[in-house]
């Protein structure tokens, strides 16, 4: 029998794909995967959490490459409404590796610095492109998560299904109507 050569990456990847593969991403399933023993995964992951964060970190980490290539040369709000539906893609091309990524707790210690900070740098810029005011911009990212979140349940669970409107375009349509909404909030005087 042929010894393994383990690492962090190769972990990452296999617990990726039992989770798309609609498997539990637990270290038996990765040992058993990977044609090794649990114990054999400790010194690259210190406990079943430690290995979730990581999953997020490198699915973060994709996305944000992916967002900041195809918004390359984009502003405003071709770029808001762009970046929501690249993420909207990416999130039904993986629905099983997305609900996995948006179920874990956001716990300060847990969470993955780098790629998330991007993640959230991104959107802030996508979305003060837009508006000005703070209170728009925290309602313009909570919008555009609460979309994208809510399509990937919907969708993944099979509801918007109606052949006379398409899916992506109604989407679009929620993206647009709550960007205008933001448009008027940012005009608007606080109080």
């Amino acid at each position: 029998m042929s010894k393994q050569v383990l690492s962090q990456t190769r972990i990452i990847e296999c617990g990726i794909a039992l989770i798309n593969n609609g498997s539990a991403v637990s270290f038996a399933n990765i040992a058993r995967e990977l044609g090794t023993k649990s114990q054999a995964l400790y010194p690259y992951f210190t406990n079943q959490q430690a290995l979730s964060y990581a999953i997020l970190d490198q699915t973060v980490a994709s996305l944000v490459e992916r967002l900041k290539t195809d918004l390359f040369g984009k502003t405003g709000r071709e770029a808001l409404v762009e970046f929501a539906l690249i993420c909207r893609r990416v999130c039904l091309e993986h629905p099983r590796l997305s609900q996995f990524i948006v179920a874990l707790p956001r716990s300060e210690d847990a969470i993955a610095d780098e790629p998330v900070a991007a993640f959230r740098t991104l959107l802030t810029q996508s979305v003060a492109a837009v508006v000005a005011s703070e209170r728009a911009r925290l309602l313009g990212g909570r919008l555009l998560r609460d979309l994208i979140i809510g399509e990937l349940i919907n969708i993944s669970s099979g509801w918007f299904n109606n052949a006379e409107l398409p899916q992506e375009d109604s989407f679009r349509w929620m993206i647009e109507r709550g960007i205008d909404a933001l448009t008027v909030e940012d005009r608007t005087p606080t109080k």
